[in-house]
């Protein structure tokens, strides 16, 4: 009997050790992810400061070449919103905003590269979107960046399209901006 007694006191102490350790391990991955999730909001954070000093300096330039001088800002916003993404893919502000700072890019840029730029926006967009299918910022972007493939267009047909897609994208996020402020139905 005393043996029994024994075994079972012995096997529950084990088992709580188990449990102990498993606690231990799991605060660690804990810790482990709020300081990956603290690096991603850093890095974040760090692309919307640069992204608005750009976009100030956008605002009172004067002439290309003025505006030439923002380029490396916006490349480093953009530069710290993918490391954003890179720490926590599952963001949708991140990609609404490299979509963003992608936009602000191809309006520096003329011909095929400012193509590519509004292309990889619609896609950064057309991300933040999956994972947040409220977010109107990103709808606002996308339409922005449809507005702008419009506007370098050279075939009546195709403009008239990506019009009626940017129209479509741009009511989307009227629709839903009016959901958050509490003006419209869902």
């Amino acid at each position: 009997m005393f043996l029994c007694i024994v075994l079972v006191l012995f096997f529950l102490q084990l088992g709580v050790k188990v449990d102990f350790c498993q606690a231990i391990e799991f605060d660690k991955n804990t810790n482990s992810t709020t300081q990956h999730q603290n690096d991603a909001l850093k890095f974040y954070e760090k692309s919307i400061s640069l992204y608005k000093l750009a976009a100030s300096e956008i605002t009172l330039a004067e002439n290309e070449t003025d505006r030439k001088k923002i380029q490396p800002l916006l490349e480093e916003a953009i530069k710290n919103a993918e490391k954003a993404i890179e720490l926590n893919s599952k963001d949708s502000e991140a990609f609404y905003h490299l979509g963003r700072c992608l936009l602000e890019l191809s309006k520096l840029e003329t011909g095929e590269n400012k193509k590519q730029l509004l292309y990889e926006a619609q896609k950064k967009c057309e991300q933040a979107i999956k994972l947040d299918e409220n977010n109107a910022d990103a709808f606002y972007t996308w339409s922005d960046c449809l507005m702008e493939l419009a506007d370098g267009e050279k075939d009546p047909l195709e403009k008239k399209v990506l019009l009626e897609k940017a129209r479509a994208k741009h009511q989307e996020a009227t629709r839903l901006t009016a959901i958050r402020l509490g003006f419209g139905k869902n």
